[in-house]
């Protein structure tokens, strides 16, 4: 059945088969529809077996042929030291390299100590390690009254002061002494006792609020009703350890049987000791120390100067004097600053006399010591035990005398060579299957119609013979191939290796091998153990007459092949650029085809339309004659 405008027909009146015959005489038209789409699909499976056969050669170009270029997959092995305990070499080095270590480097005796908290009224409670989850509460023994006093709602120690001077107690921060002066307190009279809190929670145990929470609570109210619901307040429980009063440098006196001990008139004392200076951190700001100004540090007479500023940390400090070549941090177990100095000379000074004393840092009393070798009979110097010289990398460890020696991994080199030889053998078979592939003329891509008729493997198996030759007699691969042997046979004029073949590597006799390799490997480990240096420069030697080593040329030949060109991308061997631009002319091409196709069929149509007309009107015409006549 074919169709005019929506409208079915097929010769009903004639009884002629007309979709048969428009069939017929646009057959020339379906058939360069047909064979555009053919040559497009051809093409298309030609530029997807390019880019599957690319991605072999770059992996050969890459894994196998570019690793031969390089000193260092011939130089693979150990550097024996004769004297470990003297020095280890890190890099480079060769055998019969000698070195002697004369003095070993030491840095500057710069000295650091843990730095004394510079405590006062502004002092943060929480620098002190108190957490809001901490009280305490002073007891009248007289009277039994509580006087709670709950950190969370202090924020320093001037603060705490004023909150204890407000209820009568005659408590005051010695910022001198960095202590409470706790005198006028006596404990006969009144008790302070230590209170370590919970956050308020809910009924799932989930910490509310956290530190919102005024000292009276905070009262739940209902919205809609206005009616009180609950109350969250924190749990406070008395605690006898001491933890939460040490850390205020508050004690209470007591003799050795564990009770207060008098110390006059019959009386106790709580007294008030001076701060720790744990509670000096790295996050403590040199304001909270009382620094400011500057910080001159010249190390090997070239002076760098620090800006102290007041929200700079400690921490912040330590990366300032990284950043100026002092390797530097701040360690707050300790409260002290840890400074490497390989400088031969280095000195501190402030615009502030108590700068230095405040940061507990002490200037050197001796200068550094240069490191000093002789390497080869080179004299080389180092701040650090670290040297290098002539391509050489070695660690001191003590004054002494070592001799080198290099070991070749024989092993490593073998495999990177016969790796190569496995490669470039199979490389060469699949591109000679490739090019002298048989023609298959009679295998072109499947139409939609012709694969509905077969079974899946028969598909399968005739798209296998197309693949089988879409590259036959492909110039692009022959030359690569051809390029690739001319090298291989190639001789070279000097050297202690002047072939592939005087290391057990030669060129197959059998025509059916096509140029395949084949490896001596008794006669390759033989010339390896023999002569390491004579197999790398036979792979990628320069030689006087402006030749190179096989792998070399080999690679430089590809390179230039896979270049970028108006016609290929760059290390794409094809001309990928060419062959999409005909895939794409092919679009308009195939779509010129179907226009006419459709216009031709269209004319087609509709003559057999009207003829089909003509003769129902004709047929109409006959049976009313007849119908009157009888």
């Amino acid at each position: 059945m074919s169709s005019m405008s929506g409208l079915s027909f097929g010769g009903l009146a004639s009884g002629v088969d007309t979709t048969a015959m428009v069939n017929a005489m646009v057959a020339n038209y379906q058939a360069k529809y047909d064979n555009s789409l053919i040559e497009k699909q051809l093409l298309e499976l030609k530029l997807e077996k390019y880019r599957e056969v690319n991605t072999k050669i770059m992996n050969f170009y890459d894994e196998h042929l570019a690793p031969l270029r390089l000193q260092s997959t011939f130089s693979q092995g150990t550097m024996n030291v004769s004297d470990p305990s003297v020095l280890d070499v890190t890099k480079g080095g060769a055998t019969g390299d000698s070195i002697e270590i004369l003095q070993l480097a030491v840095p500057a005796n710069l000295e650091t100590s843990a730095i004394q908290g510079n405590f006062s009224s502004d002092t943060k409670l929480s620098s002190l390690g108190i957490t809001n989850s901490e009280a305490i509460k002073i007891v009248d023994q007289n009277t039994g009254e509580e006087y709670e006093y709950q950190f969370r709602n202090y924020d320093t120690i001037g603060d705490l002061v004023n909150a204890f001077q407000n209820d009568g107690f005659d408590i005051t921060f010695d910022e001198n002494n960095a202590s409470f002066d706790m005198s006028k307190l006596n404990p006969e009279e009144f008790r302070m006792v230590e209170l370590t809190g919970t956050y308020a929670r809910d009924e799932a145990g989930n910490i509310l609020l956290e530190n919102k929470i005024g000292p009276d609570g905070l009262e739940i109210i209902d919205e809609e009703t206005g009616e009180y619901v609950q109350q969250i307040k924190y749990d406070y429980t008395e605690v006898d350890d001491g933890s939460v009063l040490n850390k205020l440098g508050i004690d209470l006196i007591y003799d050795m049987n564990g009770t207060p001990s008098d110390i006059s008139d019959d009386k106790h004392y709580y007294v008030g000791n001076s701060l720790s200076s744990g509670a000096v951190s790295k996050e403590t700001t040199l304001s909270e120390l009382g620094i400011s100004g500057t910080l001159d540090v010249t190390i090997d007479g070239v002076k760098s100067t620090l800006t102290l500023n007041a929200t700079d940390t400690l921490e912040d400090l330590a990366d300032k004097l990284t950043d100026i070549g002092l390797e530097t941090s701040f360690d707050s177990t300790v409260g002290a600053f840890q400074i490497k100095a390989n400088g031969s000379t280095v000195y501190f000074e402030g615009s502030d006399d108590k700068i230095l004393e405040t940061l507990a840092i002490t200037n050197p009393t001796e200068e550094a010591q240069k490191g000093m070798a002789l390497y080869n009979g080179m004299l080389i110097t180092s701040d650090t035990n670290t040297f290098e010289a002539d391509g050489i990398t070695f660690n001191a460890k003590t004054v002494g005398t070592v001799d080198l020696s290099y070991t070749i991994d024989e092993e490593a080199v073998y495999e990177s060579i016969s790796g190569f030889v496995t490669a470039y053998n199979e490389l060469i078979a699949e591109l000679n299957t490739l090019i002298n592939a048989d023609y298959n003329k009679d295998y072109k891509p499947l139409t939609s119609e012709e694969k509905s008729g077969m079974t899946d493997d028969e598909i399968a198996l005739w798209d296998a013979k197309i693949d089988e030759s879409l590259l036959r007699k492909d110039s692009s691969l022959q030359s690569l191939v051809d390029s690739m042997r001319y090298t291989i046979m190639d001789v070279r004029a000097e050297g202690d290796y002047r072939s592939l073949a005087d290391i057990g590597i030669t060129t197959s006799l059998s025509y059916t091998d096509k140029g395949k390799l084949e490896l001596d490997e008794d006669k390759l480990r033989a010339a390896i153990s023999e002569n390491p240096e004579g197999i790398q420069n036979l792979f990628n030697g320069t030689y006087e007459d402006g030749s190179v080593g096989y792998a070399t040329e080999m690679y430089n030949n590809i390179t230039d092949m896979i270049k970028s060109t108006s016609g290929s991308s760059a290390y794409f061997l094809f001309n990928d650029k060419d062959l999409q631009a005909q895939i794409d002319d092919y679009d308009s091409i195939i779509a010129n085809a179907s226009d006419r196709l459709e216009a031709r069929k269209s004319i087609y149509e509709a003559k057999f339309l009207a003829m089909e007309m003509a003769i129902q009107r004709l047929n109409s015409q006959g049976d009313l004659f007849a119908t009157t006549t009888a």
